[in-house]
């Protein structure tokens, strides 16, 4: 009991004023006996029983690590491309809102989405939240009016904005996204508290219920706060674990509940107002899974055990009755008994002999040492180890999303990558033109794009050049997923274990297109350099010939300089005609030292 920090330091004090037994406690009598119950705390608490959940924790860790099929032995770097790699299998692109070709339904489209608006909207809700913040009891009729305008122009505006989106672009697009799912059930629940706080009695019983869901609309920030997201995204990635180990600890509830009411539900109540009462007892399922969830929290747990100890005052009169009690002399004495008096099993065992075996009932413990063997287990278990368990899985879904954090390649750069994505693939079919790798990569920032390097296309063609992006389609376009492994592997790759590296590539593959590729990116961008070069020296000779046949007719001289009297259109025209570079609408294109020039002639 006192382990678990419960009335420790009462039991501290009882001792330092007990001086011998049937004897007036004085306080303080022996202060030194407080080191040892602080001593106590110290390892009996502090120290075995944190060790009992670290050793649970722990393992719960080892056992994760080899679900995972994670190698204790893979290096730093190794693990870090195997995450990189995970994120990347659970990464999808999706429909986002292109403009319509009609132009009302374009204009709104340019109208509602656009930083401007969501600036708008965040400034909308922000406020909402604070007139809330001052909506009080008995508020005057003035400051209640005022905050119900507030409220409704505030749905006004929710409403707006979601009509405003279905028209730009759709219900079926508008459904796609989950978060615009999202903002419809909250506006759609706006709507419903102002009409019925508007409409309805103020004797409506559901009405104050209506009116807290004002509060959800704070949730709309979520998407919008980076921070936030983060939070929930950790949340999120801890759910599946978490859920399993709640499903342990309800099933455990369960069973302890089930015991607990064939052991103690006959036991009687007490007044102390923290034990057994009719809120908190076994005689009950839902009313014994309270109980147990209240024992959780560890509040008062002690108390409900220690009456479910009790052996004194426990036998229940069910109804009025007189019996004849013979008394030390040997004479016979009338007792009157109540309804609902308990008597004492030692101290009135006379009269409880005497009574008809329907006339009272045992609410006493069945043994002490069950309710101890009872309670304590199920505080190790339920409470030291399980709950706390949730607690180290959150802690470690935090910790890992530190380390991401950490790494070269996050989450927040593969979304710029899919942002940038999306601006090429509007429509989300996963595949883009491998001519416009280039337009990607300038797009994202680094580590996996070049935005705001200097010298951006010599960068880009550096990286293009050394993965392996595979054409598909024809081969003349690239995937999504391919294109994001390659750049990631550029910054993070590693050799890792094979069995390692199957497990993990076994998601990738699902998501990656069928078919084996024989040609990369690479291939296609060094045939473009090659044919670059090629058309170069044409263009250098070309322009050599034509320099040559020009000094020829007398119209440069061999120093590049024009001579005093300008040719005039004709001798133009019939130079660059010899050579075939005039074209039908009198253009000469020619490349001199690499300047392009076009002459109208």
């Amino acid at each position: 009991q006192m382990a678990s920090v419960e009335l420790w330091s009462d039991v501290m004090f009882a001792t330092q004023a007990a001086v011998g037994r049937e004897t007036q406690p004085i306080p303080e009598a022996n202060e030194h006996i407080g080191l040892l119950w602080v001593l106590f705390m110290f390892i009996g608490s502090f120290t075995v029983l944190s060790l009992i959940v670290g050793v649970s924790i722990n393992k719960f860790y080892e056992i994760k690590e080899e679900a995972n099929g994670q190698s204790p032995l893979l290096t730093t770097q190794q693990q870090q491309w195997l995450t990189v790699q995970q994120m990347l299998a659970s990464t999808y692109i999706e429909d986002i809102t292109v403009p319509s070709d009609n132009k009302f339904r374009h204009f709104v489209h340019k109208l509602v989405f656009n930083k401007l608006v969501d600036n708008f909207m965040m400034f909308i809700i922000i406020a909402n939240t604070i007139v809330m913040f001052f909506a009080h009891y008995n508020m005057n009729k003035q400051y209640e009016r005022a905050v119900n305008i507030t409220n409704i122009i505030v749905t006004v505006i929710f409403f707006v904005e979601f009509a405003a989106k279905i028209t730009a672009i759709g219900v079926r697009t508008y459904c796609k996204s989950s978060w615009n799912v999202f903002d419809a059930l909250i506006t759609a629940l706006s709507i419903v508290g102002v009409l019925v706080d508007n409409l309805s009695t103020d004797s409506a019983s559901f009405l104050p219920v209506l009116r807290v869901l004002r509060v959800v609309r704070i949730l709309r920030l979520i998407p919008r706060a980076k921070g936030v997201r983060k939070l929930i995204r950790t949340l999120y990635w801890s759910f599946p674990a978490v859920s399993n180990v709640a499903f342990v600890l309800l099933v455990f509830m369960y069973l302890w509940a089930i015991v607990g009411m064939n052991l103690f539900g006959n036991i009687r109540f007490t007044d102390n107002g923290s034990g057994l009462n009719r809120h908190a007892n076994f005689q009950h399922f839902p009313v014994a899974m309270i109980t147990e969830f209240r024992m959780l929290s560890g509040e008062d747990w002690n108390d409900i055990m220690l009456d479910c100890m009790q052996l004194e005052n426990c036998y229940k009169v069910l109804r009025g009755i007189s019996v004849d009690v013979p008394d030390g002399d040997g004479d016979v004495k009338q007792v009157m008994l109540e309804a609902g008096q308990y008597l004492d099993p030692l101290d009135d065992k006379d009269i409880i002999e005497a009574l008809p075996r329907d006339a009272w009932r045992d609410e006493c413990s069945i043994n002490p040492m069950l309710a101890v063997l009872y309670f304590c287990i199920f505080m190790l278990v339920c409470t030291y180890i399980m709950v706390q368990l949730v607690i180290g899985i959150v802690l470690d879904a935090i910790q890992v999303q530190s380390f991401l954090d950490e790494m070269d390649v996050g989450q927040d750069n593969i979304q710029d990558f899919v942002s940038a994505w999306l601006e090429l693939d509007p429509h989300g079919t996963s595949f883009i033109d491998v001519k416009l790798l280039t337009s990607l990569l300038s797009k994202v920032p680094p580590p996996l794009g070049v935005r705001g390097v200097p010298q951006e296309n010599k960068s880009v063609q550096d990286i293009i050049l050394s993965v392996d992006i595979p054409l598909r389609r024809n081969s003349m376009t690239v995937h999504f997923t391919e294109v994001l492994h390659a750049l990631a592997g550029r910054m993070m790759g590693a050799e890792v274990p094979e069995q390692e590296e199957c497990s993990v590539y076994s998601r990738l593959m699902n998501k990656m297109p069928k078919g084996r590729p024989y040609y990369t990116a690479a291939h296609v961008y060094a045939a473009m350099a090659v044919s670059s070069a090629v058309r170069g020296f044409l263009q250098r000779k070309l322009l050599s010939d034509v320099w040559e046949q020009l000094e020829e007719e007398g119209i440069v001289t061999s120093s590049g300089m024009s001579k005093a009297v300008m040719p005039s259109a004709d001798q133009l025209r019939k130079s660059f005609a010899l050579l075939g570079t005039l074209d039908q609408g009198g253009c000469a294109c020619a490349c001199v030292k690499p300047v392009h020039v076009c002459v109208f002639v």
